[in-house]
Order: structure tokens, then C-alpha cells, then sequence
């Protein structure tokens, strides 16, 4: 047998059993077998006579159509739509024999899509009989009444004009009874099969297929038919039917199809991958897994080996195996590594079986995906193998006892923390051992615990082969095999150091605490002393400041005034921020924001000679700024008030301040006033002037930014907060004095 189609023998019995001649072919065009009917048609042409099982069907039609032959061509038509996916295909041809000329009705219907059936009906008689109607009366009254299929002549509304004996005999009824009864008597018009052969009939004028008839007893006959519209003599238009009872033969097919529908579910039922192999190592049958598990399709498979499917470890051990099952006959099974097309390598369990059969040996086989498994099976050998090592190698001391106490396994850690060698304690009752007193019931209750299922963990002391006692921790972890508690483990750890090591810290604690005390004490003297260096600083710096002001009093020069000026106002600045910090309980942090607000309110007393005072609005967060940010701070602050008020004689629009800090560490001053200057500002900003200069080098310190705003009039400074610390020489080397 050839192709990719196996039949049973029982399936080969029922193809045999049909009358007509024919053939399954499959979709390579490969004769896979004809019934005896086929077989006996030897003398007929070359349509099938001269065709032998195992030959390329389509090579024996296209050297028919090269004869001359235009059914030939029809024919390969046919059977490639139906391949294509057509329901059926039939046609009439007429076939010159030896003996006589004969007609088919050639039928091509679909198998399971791996191929087609192929039946030639021989409908020479009802031919014949519609030819000899044309010619002859009594030649077609002969014919009709004789004929072996039944015929019906009627007219297109449904009137039975006359039935022959072999039509009556299909259909139960007697000539006179179908006659009166007309068409909806004998035919099951709402049936889908007949109304679409009305369709078609209607359409071509003609119809050739199956129809649906109504037995008297109410059954219902398939029957295949040929019918035509025509013209009698005086013009009427008739209707015949040739039909043919082929309901056993649809029973058999239906038959036929069934078992190859169950065949395929009962294979694709099969887990995991199903496949038949032919001693030239091609596959010749395959399940549904080997698309869902593997990734190949029907067209893939084809082409393929057996061989193309495993790894290149596995390869020639798995095509050893089949060379030895066809060999032998014996049954092998195998782990090998097969290539998927989208899990990867994957570990299939395969196992193969021969059998014989009529048409040559094949082997039987199945794989299952065993990838968990022999995953799992190695994740816990390397597990054991793991926790040999671990057991061995611990520097814990860790003993395997049964369930009656026993020692059975212990390790080199347990033996040196013990002091005995493994001989003294193997098959040896490991509480009576180690364990003395009070400290054997409780041993005993832990084992019973842990033996029960549940670990435990615990301190106390057990001895030691020479007498002493040592304080242990306890880990007791019960061991399970086949779901059952057998043994348990108990993991031994030494607190001898640790115990020691909690005394001495214990002692240092009570030294610390004394210490800490002492250095409390000394901090809060020195918070003090700060806190008084604070306020002697700002009382100096006041001094200074009050002995500017003196000064003033007594300048009429107007130069030396702005100077002086200038000095109090920087003065005063730094003598704000130690007042400040002497009033907070950090002394090495300022809130700024208390500054700013405290600065400006004295700023606008000092230094603005206007009526009403200077109107300021304070928009304040809390900021803190340590004292190496915050001294450039308050003078940029003071230079910025100076510069920005200059020549302003009044100013009843309030001036903004507002000062933020942002979720990234950047704070933001930002002075906002219509009667401010800021002209007077960027105009001059890189002149040589002394307080631009300062402005400049106070910058550089904060590593910050100043910049007008560009939505208010006003300007903007912004720097990143920063723990800077050490002091601010540098100021006083950048102004090089």
C-alpha cells in the first residue's frame, strides 16, 4: 500500500463489497487500492482497467488525454477539486470496450482529507434506454419497461406521466399509485439534497447526482440519479429521472467513514504523539499532538524522517532502536531529546511495537512529554547530592536518629563538637548519649514532637563524651519517605562562644551606659558654651554695627554715608543670623525663613526713609540651612535689597518675598515689586563695582543662579541645599584682601 492512507482489513471487505468499480486514491494521485469490480473491468479503457495499485493515477489520465481523451481531462479535474475541498464530482462518459461501447457515471467523493473515493457506475443501460427513446417507440417502450434502474417521466409541475417496474419496485408503490400520487408521493421535495438538485436542475436543465425518495413504508431511499428536461414531439417540455437504489451502498460508506472518523479520534485521543512508520523509515500516519505538542503541520510531516525529530545526542540511539523493533519484533522504550518547534527541547518517553500487515511491516509507537518529570527527577538528585554535601561538609553538628531514637547517620561536625568517633554512636540511643537529668525528658519530649511531624527549635546543654556540658542550640526537622515520618534530623550549633561573648557584652553595655552619660553631659556644656559664643558674636557685631552708626552721625560727606552704609547693613546681616541661631534649640542650623523674615522687617525700619515704611508680603516655607549656607545667603540677601531700592523715593505696591524649597533640595528666593529697581541690577551686574563683586563671589559660593523673572517684575535666586562644612575663607581670598 503507498501513500499516506492505511485501511483495515475490515474497511478493505466493505470497499469490496460495493458493485461499482472502485478506487481510493490518495492526494499524492497514488493508486492506494481497487475493489474486485475495478479489477474485473480489465478489457474497458484506460481509465482504470490498466491501473494496478501503487501507480501514479494521474500519469495513466494524462496519457489518455494525450490520446485524444476529454473525459481524461475532466476526470483529473474532478479528482483535484475534490482534493481541493469540493464535496463531490461527477460526471457521465462513454467508454469503448472490446466488446461494446459503454457509459460511467464517474463519482468522486472526499476521504477524510487524506484522498478521494473513485466509483464508476455503470449507467450504460439508462443511456442507452434515453438514446432508443429518441429513436425508436418500441425500442425506448422496451428499454423503460425493462430497465434495471427506475425511471420516472413526468412534467416539471410535479405530474407523473409514467414509471417503469423497476421504479416501482425502489419505491414500494404499484405504476397507477406513484401516477396518481404524483412527484410529492415518491419525493421528499423539503429535503436539502433535493432542493438543491431542483436548483441545479432548473439552472443547467440537467441534473446528475444524488436524490431523496420516499419508500411506501416511509424510509427514505438515496438514490443516484441522472435527470434531464426535453422536449416531446409536440413540444411539451418532460422531465425524466434515471435513478438507482445506492441506500447499502451510502450505509457502507457511511460505514466506511465512521470507522475513520472513530480510527482518528481514538488515534488523536492517544497522549501525547501517535505515529505509524514503514520499514523505509517514513511516516505513514500521525496524530493531531504532533502539530499541538510539537509544531509541525500535515504538510511538514510528510517530508520528514524520523530521525529529523531528535537530538543529535539522542539521534542514533533512537535509529538504532527502530532498526532493531522492525528486526526483532521486541517492544523498546526510550528518554530522548526531541526538537520542537516553539517549546524548544523538550524530553520525549517513546516507545515503538512492529506489526504486520497485508501490505508490508510497520511499527507502532507513541511518545509522551516526560520534560517535568525528568526535570523534577533531576532538581532532586542534584538536591540529594546537595544536601550529601551539606550534611558532610556543615560545620553544624547534625545527627540522623529513627524513630526509636537510633542513631543512623552522623556528621564530622557533630563528632568534633561531641568528641566521639562514628563507631560509638551509630545504632546507639542518642538522648541516653548526650543527655543527663532534666535534660533527657526534654530530649525525649522533642523527639517525640518532631517525629510527629512538627520541627522544633530550642536551647539547654548536653554532654559530651568526656563528662562536660556545653550550651546548644537545638534545630530537630522530622524526614519524610514515601509520605511518611521515619527519622528526623537534629542540628546541633555550640553556644559556648556565644554565651561567653553575652557576658562580656553585657559588661561593656553597663561601661557604655556610664560613658554615654558622661558624654551627654559633656554635650550639653558644650551647647551651651556655643550658644553663648553665638550671642557674645552678635553683641559684638552689634557693637560694631552701633559704632558705624556713630560714625554716620557725625559724616556729612554723602559718599562716606553710603559707604558706612554699606558696612552696617553687611554688619547687620551676620549679626541677624547669630541672633538667630541663639534663639534656636539647633545651634548649627538656622531656619531661614525666620531670618528672612526678621532681617527685612528691620532691613525696612533701617533703611527705607519712607512715609508709610516699606509694605512687604511674606510667602515663607521652612527652610534650614547650615551656617556656611546661610552667612552668603543673608549678605546676597542684603546686597539684593541695596541694589534693588536704589533710587526708589517710594513704593506703595508691596514687595514679594517669597521663599521655597523644592522636593529635589533646590531653595528659591524670589523678590517681586513693581517699584523695584531691576535695571539697577542686570544693567550693572558685571561692572567692577565693589557690591556687584560681592554679589558674584556669594554666588559662586552657594553654587547658585540669579536670573530676572520672567513672568513678575522682579528676580530670582535659586541654589541647591548642601551640607557644606568647614569655613568660608575663601570669600576673603576671592575679594584678595
Amino acid at each position: 500500500m503507498s501513500g499516506t492512507i492505511l485501511l483495515s482489513e475490515n474497511e478493505t471487505g466493505l470497499i469490496d463489497a460495493i458493485t461499482a468499480p472502485s478506487a481510493i486514491i490518495d492526494n499524492e494521485g497514488v493508486l492506494v487500492y481497487v475493489n474486485r469490480s475495478w479489477k474485473s473491468y480489465t478489457d474497458q479503457s484506460g481509465f482504470f482497467g490498466e491501473s494496478i495499485t501503487g501507480g501514479d493515477y494521474f500519469e495513466v489520465c494524462e496519457k489518455a488525454v494525450n490520446d485524444g481523451s476529454d473525459y481524461a481531462l475532466k476526470l483529473i479535474m474532478g479528482i483535484r477539486d475534490v482534493l481541493d475541498g469540493k464535496e463531490k464530482f461527477q460526471f457521465i462518459f462513454p467508454s469503448n470496450g472490446e466488446k461494446s461501447k459503454k457509459w460511467f457515471n464517474v463519482l468522486i467523493t472526499p476521504l477524510n482529507n487524506t484522498g478521494v473515493i473513485l466509483q464508476f457506475h455503470d449507467t450504460t443501460e439508462s443511456v442507452l434506454a434515453s438514446d432508443k427513446l429518441r429513436d425508436s417507440e418500441e425500442r425506448y417502450k422496451q428499454q423503460f419497461d425493462h430497465s434495471l434502474n427506475g425511471i420516472i417521466i413526468g412534467t416539471p409541475d410535479g405530474i407523473i406521466l409514467d414509471v417503469n417496474s423497476a421504479a416501482c419496485s425502489y419505491l414500494g408503490y404499484t405504476k397507477q399509485e406513484i401516477i396518481e400520487g404524483g412527484r410529492e408521493l415518491v419525493v421528499a421535495e423539503d429535503h436539502p439534497i433535493n432542493i438543491e438538485a431542483e436548483k441545479i436542475r432548473k439552472e443547467k436543465s440537467f441534473y446528475e447526482g444524488e436524490k431523496v425518495y420516499r419508500h411506501k413504508s416511509g424510509r427514505e431511499i438515496i438514490a443516484e440519479v441522472s435527470s434531464v428536461l426535453y422536449r416531446d414531439r409536440e413540444g411539451k417540455i418532460i422531465h425524466m429521472n434515471t435513478f438507482r437504489d445506492i441506500t447499502e451502498q451510502k450505509i457502507i460508506e457511511d460505514k466506511l467513514e465512521e470507522q475513520r472518523h472513530f480510527n482518528q479520534i481514538a488515534i488523536d485521543s492517544v497522549p501525547g504523539t501517535f505515529y505509524v512508520i514503514n520499514e523505509n523509515g517514513e511516516f505513514v500516519e500521525w496524530n493531531n499532538a504532533f502539530y499541538s505538542d510539537l509544531g509541525f503541520t500535515d504538510e511538514e510531516m510528510r517530508s520528514m524522517k524520523p530521525g529529523d525529530f531528535f537530538h543529535k545526542d539522542d539521534r542514533n540511539k533512537v535509529l538504532k532502536l527502530i532498526k532493531d523493533i522492525f528486526g526483532t519484533g521486541d517492544t523498546h522504550e526510550v528518554v530522548a531529546k526531541v526538537h520542537t518547534k516553539q517549546k524548544g527541547i523538550r524530553h520525549f518517553k517513546m516507545n515503538g511495537s512492529k506489526f504486520e500487515a497485508k501490505d508490508g511491516t510497520y511499527l507502532v509507537g507513541t511518545g509522551l512529554d516526560v520534560t517535568d518529570l525528568v526535570e523534577a527527577e533531576f532538581e532532586r538528585e542534584k538536591n540529594m547530592a546537595l544536601m550529601s554535601q551539606l550534611f558532610e561538609n556543615s560545620p553544624l553538628g547534625i545527627v540522623m536518629i529513627n524513630e526509636n531514637g537510633i542513631v543512623e547517620r552522623v556528621n564530622q561536625g557533630f563528632l568534633k563538637m561531641f568528641g566521639y568517633f562514628e563507631k560509638e554512636l551509630l545504632d546507639r540511643d542518642l538522648n541516653k548519649l548526650i543527655t543527663s537529668g532534666g535534660e533527657y525528658m526534654k530530649a525525649e519530649k522533642i523527639s517525640e514532637l518532631t517525629l510527629s511531624g512538627i520541627t522544633h527549635q530550642t536551647e539547654g546543654y548536653r554532654k559530651k563524651k568526656d563528662g562536660t556540658e556545653i550550651p546548644v542550640l537545638i534545630n530537630s526537622v522530622p524526614v519524610k519517605t514515601n509520605g511518611k515520618i521515619k527519622s528526623c534530623y537534629g542540628i546541633y550549633v555550640d553556644l559556648s562562644e556565644q554565651k561567653n561573648l553575652e557576658s562580656r557584652i553585657t559588661e561593656l553595655l553597663e561601661k557604655e551606659k556610664d560613658a554615654k552619660e558622661e558624654l551627654e553631659n559633656s554635650l550639653r556644656v558644650k551647647e551651651i558654651l556655643l550658644q553663648e559664643v553665638h550671642h557674645r558674636v552678635k553683641n559684638n557685631l552689634a557693637v560694631i554695627a552701633g559704632l558705624i552708626d556713630l560714625q554716620l552721625m557725625e559724616e556729612s560727606n554723602a559718599n562716606v554715608i553710603k559707604k558706612l552704609s554699606q558696612i552696617h547693613g553687611r554688619v547687620f546681616s551676620i549679626a541677624k543670623i547669630h541672633e538667630t541661631l541663639y534663639q534656636e534649640n539647633n545651634i548649627t542650623c538656622i531656619r531661614f525663613n525666620d531670618y528672612v523674615k526678621s532681617f527685612l522687617d528691620s532691613y525696612s525700619q533701617a533703611k527705607i526713609d519712607f512715609e508709610d515704611g516699606l509694605p512687604l508680603h511674606f510667602d515663607l516655607q521652612e527652610v534650614e540651612l547650615n551656617l556656611n549656607q546661610a552667612v552668603p545667603f543673608g549678605l546676597l540677601l542684603n546686597e539684593l535689597m541695596g541694589i534693588l531700592l536704589t533710587d526708589v523715593n517710594e513704593c506703595s505696591e508691596p514687595v514679594n518675598i517669597a521663599l521655597s524649597i523644592s522636593n529635589d533640595g533646590y531653595v528659591s528666593l524670589e523678590i517681586l515689586g513693581e517699584c523695584l529697581n531691576i535695571c539697577n541690577l542686570f544693567v550693572n551686574r558685571d561692572s567692577d563695582k565693589f557690591e556687584f563683586a560681592i554679589i558674584k563671589i556669594l554666588l559662586g559660593q552657594l553654587n547658585g543662579e540669579l536670573n530676572e523673572s520672567a513672568v513678575h517684575k522682579g528676580v530670582n535666586l535659586r541654589f541647591r541645599k548642601r551640607n557644606i562644612r568647614g569655613s568660608s575663607s575663601s570669600f576673603v581670598q576671592k575679594l584678595n584682601i
